[in-house]
């Protein structure tokens, strides 16, 4: 009798295949083992044993009773190249020959594995690479599991999953032709594992590369072997790089015909894909044209109750039973230990020493990571940083070895699984720095959103690597967005001085504003002389005052920004006879600006005449209008490959699809995250007065019915309601953030604008200063 373990019942359930029973089939005494075939002879070999005594006739006749109409007739002279291994046969001839000989789907897997081996025997070992099957979970990304006694391997076994099924697919689609799948879930709930059980079951005979950083991904690109797994756990640390991840790379990969697999935060994928405020620096425009690349296979924080009854039947395992026994936390999240990383820092005894200053660590960390400090932290940082979160007293008691005692708490691993922070190596024992166990990251974003931090916490981020320009002209901005104005000018300062450019041009700029805020003009106007952000600046002081003879005077005179700012005045002013006048005087400028007017004012005579006469952007806005009135669905969706417009294109497709009741693709493509789709949905439910299906695709994550709804129930005077909404997208969404603020301004919530401000929310700190001034740092309660 063949014996079937209890999770290769459940994978045959979940998966196909039917469970074997009863007696083995009589050549099961030399049954061939596909797992020792690595060449051609050895595969035409095994094949012919597991033929046995087959004649050529019955296994073709076997093939005729199969159900499946699609099957291939096997030939005489099929069977015969098989067996005597005359070239690699197809992944269809040999499957047809394996269920001729009655193999059932999942007894085929290791056969398919054979013939890929030896399909693949002739290609290059990639510099690096492992088997898809030899992989180590662990390095891979896979959480340590908590330990228990009687938990024989490091990981317990693998729950199947609902969205198994989906993601093998999807890996076997993207090994056909190369392909990007992601993973997108939260911390511990099972990403990578779920990844690499689908890879290892698709393609377990590919190499698998991990790259270390952006630059690793690229060479891979330059060098690319077939049949390859990218390994990207964790996608935002490479996207988070210098100079990030490059679509072009990804892009080379996919050509080439490899597999990228990668995992991602749902958090960190909303705030790249979210559509971008008009006229705002976009600095995920290469992030989101790459993220969509990808298909996407979602990962739920808690188990279905399908999956909780496959878990239960694994139960021999002691892990699973406690995950499954613990009731208020997630399955997963139980496994990797997270409940206990939460009471390990958060009720820390501050009566113990070692408690109170490894609580100080672990809080000093994930404060530094929350507001974007992603490179391992040192032990000079934690040094400096932990002691303002204990009080006077305990800084004066301090033994001597505080911080190694601390560290010590804050690494303790919880039942064998992760600590709280865990050691990054810097080589052969040496330790580079700590880094944050992600499940607390997502914790302390909850909790510690808007806290402050520390001017001292601030200053150990800034000493961290002092001679970063780099880094301190982003820290710079992140306390600036935070309304740490003195802060941010003292770093930006110090990356002025360590030569960065850009900091250089910020130092500039603020001296500048600072002589605009004081109505020290004619200072300024003597500065605009050798500055250029002088020159900026007076401009705009000139248009606002409604100085137009010096601002043409100076924009005469060769200064640009006083020539884009009176072109400016003209437009906001309807004063557009005298823009087309500078237009078809050779203004390219003007031009520009007159064909945005024209095509707004649906001019399209106009437009025509004036790009015959070849002037600067009248021909792309003559064409974006012509997509504006398209009324062919099919025509624009012929379009979309090859406009230079897409988004126009996209637009209007959603205009049409709700013009026309075409409701469920509007919904299609609105959950595909067509920002187009979504805005245009948000409205079509608006003008229904459907505010339970704004709240639906709001909950779901859907940040434009997220704005329509805010906007519905400020009317009806719930500012409580729409503050919540807008706050659930604002992390996300750059519109839906100073919506949040403006709103919180408008009524005068100043402690919770503040928050926002704390927690470096977009706007917010503009709309403070707007809204309530530069004076003191905390709002009170007036």
């Amino acid at each position: 009798m063949r014996v079937i373990s209890a999770y290769r019942r459940i994978e045959m359930e979940v998966y196909g295949g039917s469970v074997p029973s009863g007696e083995s089939p009589p050549n099961s005494a030399g049954s061939p083992d596909p797992g020792r075939v690595y060449t051609l002879p050895e595969l035409a070999d095994a094949l012919n044993l597991l033929r046995a005594r087959r004649s050529y006739s019955s296994l073709d006749k076997a093939v005729g009773g199969e159900p499946a109409k699609k099957r291939h007739a096997l030939a005489p002279s099929t069977i015969s190249d098989l067996i005597r291994g005359k070239s690699i046969p197809s992944p269809d001839t040999v499957v047809t020959f394996l269920s001729a000989c009655g193999l059932a789907t999942d007894a085929q897997q290791p056969w398919l594995a054979a013939l890929e081996r030896v399909s693949t025997a002739h290609l290059r070992r990639p510099p690096g690479a492992v088997r898809v099957r030899d992989a180590d979970p662990r390095r891979l990304g896979v959480h340590a599991s908590i330990q228990l006694e009687g938990g024989a391997d490091e990981l317990p076994p693998y729950v199947p999953r609902d969205l198994d099924a989906d993601l093998r697919t999807a890996i076997t689609a993207a090994s056909r032709r190369g392909g990007f799948v992601l993973v997108r879930g939260s911390s511990s709930v099972g990403k990578s594992r779920s990844m690499l059980e689908a890879i290892r079951a698709a393609l377990p005979e590919w190499w698998l590369l991990q790259p270390a950083d952006a630059a690793a991904v690229r060479a891979i690109a330059d060098t690319a072997v077939k049949r390859t797994v990218v390994w990207l756990d964790e996608l935002q640390r490479y996207l988070n790089e210098p100079g990030g991840l490059p679509i072009g790379a990804v892009r080379a990969l996919l050509d080439a015909g490899l597999v990228v697999a990668a995992t991602l935060w749902p958090a960190e994928y909303a705030a790249r894909v979210a559509s971008r405020t008009p006229a705002e620096p976009d600095p995920y425009d290469n992030d989101r044209a790459l993220l969509r690349l990808a298909r996407v296979v979602d990962v739920p924080d808690a188990l279905t109750s399908a999956e909780r009854d496959r878990a239960e039947r694994l139960g021999g395992d002691p892990r699973i039973r406690v995950a499954l026994g613990t009731r208020d936390a997630g399955f997963t999240q139980v496994l990797a230990a997270g409940p206990e990383l939460v009471r390990w820092w958060e009720h820390a005894d501050v009566t113990d020493p070692r408690q109170c200053y490894g609580k100080a660590v672990i809080t000093a960390s994930l404060d530094a990571r929350r507001i974007g400090e992603d490179a391992p932290l040192t032990r000079e940082f934690l040094f400096h940083a932990a002691p303002a979160y204990v009080s006077d007293a305990l800084r004066a008691q301090a033994p001597d070895d505080w911080l190694e005692q601390a560290i010590t708490y804050a690494t303790t691993r919880m039942h064998g699984a992760t600590g709280c922070l865990s050691a990054v190596s810097a080589g052969m024992g040496q330790i580079a720095g700590w880094i944050t166990a992600d499940f607390l990251y997502q914790r302390a974003c909850l909790t510690r959103r808007a806290m402050e931090l520390p001017d001292v916490v601030w200053r150990a981020l800034a000493d961290h690597q002092p001679g970063d320009a780099m880094r301190l002209t982003t820290l710079a901005s992140r306390a600036s967005a935070r309304g740490r104005s003195e802060l941010a000018a003292e770093f930006m300062q110090r990356a002025a001085d360590c030569g960065d450019p850009i900091a250089r041009q910020q130092v500039a700029l603020a001296h500048s504003r600072e002589l605009v805020e004081q109505g020290r003009i004619d200072d300024l106007r003597r500065r605009a002389e050798t500055d250029e952000f002088a020159r900026l600046l007076l401009a705009e002081f000139l248009a606002g005052e409604g100085r137009e003879q010096e601002l043409r005077k100076r924009a005469a005179e060769g200064n640009v920004f006083a020539h884009s700012r009176l072109l400016r005045l003209l437009e906001d002013n309807g004063r557009w006879d005298d823009l087309a006048q500078l237009a078809d005087a050779g203004d390219i400028g003007a031009a520009l600006r007159l064909a945005d007017v024209l095509a707004a004012r649906g001019k399209t005579a106009e437009l025509q005449r004036r790009a015959d006469a070849g002037q600067h952007g009248m021909a792309d806005r003559l064409q974006q209008l012509r997509i504006s009135q398209e009324t062919s669905l099919e025509v624009l969706r012929g379009q979309l490959s090859k406009n230079d417009f897409v988004h126009d294109v996209r637009r209007r497709i959603a205009e049409l699809l709700a013009g026309q009741g075409h409701l469920d693709e509007l919904r299609q493509l609105a959950d595909a995250q067509d920002v187009s789709a979504m805005k245009v949905l948000a409205g079509v439910l608006l003008e229904r007065r459907d505010l339970e299906g704004l709240r639906s695709r709001s909950d779901a994550g859907d940040w434009a019915a997220g704005r329509v709804l805010a906007d519905a129930l400020e009317e009806q005077r719930r500012t409580d309601d729409a503050i919540t909404v807008l706050r659930k997208h604002a992390g996300v969404n750059d519109g839906a953030a100073a919506e949040l603020c403006e709103l919180l301004a408008k009524h005068q919530r100043r402690t919770e604008l503040w928050a926002e401000v704390g927690a470096g929310t977009f706007l917010a700190y503009r709309i403070w200063c707007s809204t309530f001034g530069r004076d003191g740092r905390h709002p009170g309660t007036s």
